[in-house]
This record gives structure tokens, C-alpha cells and sequence, in this order.
């Protein structure tokens, strides 16, 4: 690899975080806002390939399912299922409940 093309992948990978961040601030309810946010903050820049993958899965999961998920226990479908899913149910039982 060149050091043209290892520039390219860090451009990439920069402009791709904080796209991810945007859209986990971003969402829709404050409770999501706050959960999506508040772990991106502390975890994005260490997440893996894959684990930058599934969480672009997970932030395409509806607020609604997805808060039910984190917060009420409801199933987590495979696809997102893992440890990235259950750092964040970690996160979400040290969220201040309404």
C-alpha cells in the first residue's frame, strides 16, 4: 500500500466517523440521541472494521425497536446481536429512565 492510498483510507475512515456520529446524535428522541451518543463518544474511534459495520446496521434500527431492545430487553435479531449490541445495553442500564 502506498502512502497515497494509506492518506485516501484515513480521509475515508475520518469522514466515515463522523457521519456515524452525526447520525447516532442525531436521531430522533432525545433518550436515542443521548444512548447513540454518549456511546460513540467514548467507543467510535476504537471500533474495528466489522464492529463499524454492524453499528451502521444499528443505527438503522427504528428508535422505537431499538430503545425497546436496549432498554426493555425485547430480542435483539442476529444480525446486530454481539458484543457491540450488548456494550450498549450495558450503556443504557446506567441511563436515566423518564
Amino acid at each position: 500500500m502506498t502512502s497515497d492510498t494509506t492518506a485516501n483510507d484515513n480521509e475515508s475512515r475520518s469522514v466515515r466517523l463522523k457521519k456515524i456520529r452525526f447520525r447516532a446524535w442525531h436521531r430522533g428522541t432525545c433518550e436515542m440521541d443521548m444512548l447513540l451518543g454518549r456511546f460513540v463518544d467514548t467507543k467510535l474511534d476504537s471500533l474495528s472494521e466489522e464492529e463499524l459495520e454492524t453499528f451502521e446496521v444499528i443505527l438503522e434500527i427504528p428508535d422505537q425497536d431499538l430503545y425497546k431492545m436496549l432498554v426493555d430487553n425485547a430480542p435483539v435479531p442476529a444480525p446486530v446481536a454481539g458484543p457491540l449490541m450488548n456494550d450498549l445495553i450495558e450503556l443504557s442500564q446506567h441511563f436515566p429512565r423518564q
